[in-house]
């Protein structure tokens, strides 16, 4: 895609790294209100403040609110933002809803709500959970709500920096009586059948609000609710999907609370023990909310020492080996190996078995622009992928002083261009597609033989817009000075879209670079009679042109760790040039140096052989002529114990994929 670079990390709530992002917390709290509220998942829409909402009365006219109902149950949500979706200052406001209990004003104690910026909130009324459990109203957010063992529980969080209030009804049967001191800044006031509890601004951690047999009431600031995790625990029923035991709501409805780790990727539960597995950034202090008859946890397979706080919490320190970073060595890359990957320049390169690009009509939108009427788009010669080169012949009279050329390739494209050997210029363009004119070096035309324009072009990638056919290719030629082009000959991948040969790495591995389709990026590609060069010393005559730099090395990390490995280029975008970067013959980067922002590529294990040989290699494209100094290293983003256990590294070799 067009105008966004290899990684599209800075909008991932999961980094390239595999490292959780501030976004990744935001979003489980989310997923967790949205898992744990069946009833918001059936919701008709009752109004707006555009349109009034019967029964709402937003007490701030800056509030702009947005009532969801659920027909069965009655259940309101009432989602509200500032009017104003650009403000960052702040606004209160009070609101009245319709309840069980009538309508009522919210907050009932607390002063107002508040919206910091761009925050939104959703304020619940009448919200039902696990068998008996329900709030008539609240404020804050709902983390978690449902069943763990046989209490009903429910999981609150707001903002540090703001008071909340919700109502709770207790349990039939159930007397209450809170462990709250009055001088903290969670206060409870209850009747024989409700409670009502009010947050003052600065409460950070955990707090119990109601612990009983049948009812458990948490609440936290929204960090430290980030903090916790609910995974599902295979428990079969009746009603369970074959094949999906281990999902929420098609397979179980069984969890528990974990809060602490970095990371829990699975829990189950047998003979009283919970068995966790997870990840850690640092040493933590597990707080488990689970089944009463869970008295044993393990950690990673390991038992931890746990203490009970009654009612099912438990609690247990996991120490975190992840400060053994600083004992993990990386090889420096060294020992490449180099060959020209640009024979296609030259007058008599062997150019018969290419496609002849000779259509005149494509479906494309952008038709033809100037030339003869010749199409000289990619796609339409089954090369849409990648970099893709073109020749064209015209027998020279002598007067062919250069040739104007419109060149397609998406945003931030580059095109470089040579008569016969000679290098000719490079255009690059923010937009779309560019025109230049490209003079011919003076003696570069030989007159009365076949002469040779060959232009290389990457393609940015296709876009996505509706209707959408991206135009890739030469929009228009002209050769200056008379003359006509006779023949022009496109190449891209081998085998092009259907017929390329390494179908494990896929469609969009390889382009039409000669190193590409001569299989130099592959593991085990003999490399024995090029010459060795430094990737550092850029391409042996100083200027424009292509270049393949292949090179070995060997891992041996330890084992039950995440360790995250990235290839770091030089950390500035001041050279001219363009590199792809192959890891165990996938493609898994595009440098462009002179435009950025990208110079690090993390590549995962599976790609990466932590336990064994590794082969890197770098098509480089020195984009004018001029010298280029590229700087390659491998490096750690980061190491957490636990990760996911062996990994198979899948790298088919040059003779499997090339035979």
């Amino acid at each position: 895609l067009p105008g966004v670079y290899t990684s599209y990390d800075y909008g991932s709530p999961i980094r390239e790294t595999r490292q959780l992002s501030d976004k990744y917390d935001e979003l489980k709290r989310q997923n967790m209100f949205i898992r744990s509220s069946p009833e918001f998942r059936k919701t008709d829409w009752i109004g707006d403040s555009s349109t009034g909402i019967a029964g709402v009365t937003i007490s701030n006219k800056e509030v702009f609110g947005t009532l969801l109902t659920n027909p069965d149950s009655g259940t309101n949500f009432l989602v509200v933002r500032q009017n104003d979706s650009t403000s960052t200052g702040s606004v209160t406001f009070k609101v009245t809803m319709p309840t069980l209990e009538g309508l009522i004003t919210i907050p009932f104690i607390t002063d107002t709500i508040a919206l910091d910026g761009r925050q939104s909130k959703i304020i619940v009324t009448d919200y039902h959970f696990g068998t008996q459990g329900g709030l008539l109203y609240t404020t804050t957010s709902i983390f978690f709500a449902g069943k763990i063992g046989d209490r009903d529980v429910v999981f609150l969080h707001g903002s540090s920096t703001q008071s909340h209030e919700f109502a709770f009804f207790m349990p039939r049967g159930v007397q209450f009586s809170s462990s709250l001191s009055s001088a903290s800044n969670i206060r409870v006031s209850s009747t024989s059948r409700k409670g009502t509890v009010s947050v003052l601004a600065g409460v950070v951690g955990l707090v119990t609000v109601v612990d009983t047999e049948s009812l458990l009431i948490l609440y936290s600031d929204d960090v430290t609710a980030a903090t916790f995790w609910a995974p599902p625990i295979r428990n079969e029923t009746p009603n369970t999907i074959k094949g999906l035991e281990n999902f929420w709501q098609f397979g179980t409805n069984t969890t528990v609370l974990v809060g602490g780790p970095y990371l829990v990727r699975n829990a189950s539960i047998a003979d009283g023990v919970l068995a966790l597995r997870g990840d850690l950034n640092a040493s933590a202090l597990l707080t488990v909310f689970a089944p009463p008859d869970v008295v044993e946890v393990t950690w990673n397979g390991e038992p931890v020492d746990t203490m009970g706080h009654g009612s099912g919490m438990l609690q247990a320190h996991v120490a975190s080996s992840a400060h053994l970073q600083s004992g993990i060595s990386l090889p420096e890359l060294t020992d490449w190996k180099y060959a020209d990957s640009l024979p296609e320049i030259k007058r008599d390169f062997d150019d018969s078995e290419w496609v002849v690009a000779n259509k005149t009509s494509t479906n494309l939108n952008v038709k033809p622009l100037f030339g003869d009427g010749r199409v000289l788009y990619g796609c339409d010669y089954g090369y849409c992928e990648n970099n893709v080169l073109w020749r064209g012949h015209f027998n020279a009279t002598g007067s062919e002083t250069a040739v104007n050329l419109t060149i397609y390739g998406g945003e931030f494209f580059a095109a470089s261009v040579w008569i016969n050997d000679k290098f000719a210029g490079t255009v690059y363009s923010q937009e779309e597609g560019a025109n230049q004119l490209f003079t011919f070096p003076e003696g570069s035309v030989v007159a009365g033989q076949d002469n040779v324009v060959t232009v290389l072009q990457d393609n940015m990638g296709l876009d996505e817009d509706e209707n959408e056919k991206s135009t890739r290719g030469i929009a228009g030629f002209d050769l200056i000075g008379g003359g006509n082009f006779t023949t022009w000959r496109v190449q891209g991948k081998l085998g092009g879209y259907l017929n390329y040969p390494d179908k494990v790495r896929g469609l969009l591995n390889e382009g039409g670079l000669y190193g590409e389709r001569q299989g130099w990026h592959l593991p085990g590609f003999d490399t024995s009679s090029w010459e060795s060069r430094d990737l550092s010393e850029g391409l042996p005559n100083g200027g424009a042109g292509v270049g393949f730099f292949v090179t070995t090395f060997d891992l041996d990390l330890p084992t039950g760790m995440d360790i995250q490995l990235s290839f770091q280029f030089e950390p500035f975008n001041e050279q001219p040039y363009r590199a792809l970067l192959f890891v165990n013959g996938w493609q898994y980067g595009k440098r462009v140096a002179n435009a950025g922002p990208q110079t690090r590529f993390p590549v995962p294990q599976g790609i990466l052989e932590y336990n064994g040989k590794n082969t890197v290699a770098v098509a480089l494209w020195a984009l004018e002529d001029t010298e280029i100094f590229p700087m390659l290293q491998l490096s750690i983003d980061g190491v957490f114990d636990g990760g996911v256990g062996p990994i198979a590294t899948v790298a088919p070799t040059y003779s499997e994929v090339r035979g």
